[in-house]
């Protein structure tokens, strides 16, 4: 618990700016980090959320690998 108090609070654009880092190099994120990023699993095929839409891009382990793209 003392180690959260020291740690300083983190933006809470950073996700985002992972989200979009993340897409311009064509990274394929699992699942869970999906989840780490955004607050809620993605679903379907396809999956928008915020600025960004998630595609099944096959898998990474166990788990679905999903690629992502940024809205125009």
């Amino acid at each position: 618990m003392l180690a959260d108090q020291l740690q300083p609070a983190r933006s809470p654009l950073q996700n985002w700016r992972e989200l979009e880092e993340a897409c311009e190099k064509g990274w394929l994120l699992t699942t869970q980090q999906v989840y780490e990023l955004v607050g809620s699993k993605p679903h379907g095929a396809t999956w928008e959320r915020g600025a960004f839409i998630f595609t099944k891009a096959g898998k990474i382990g166990r788990e679905i690998a999903w690629e992502i793209e940024k809205k125009v």
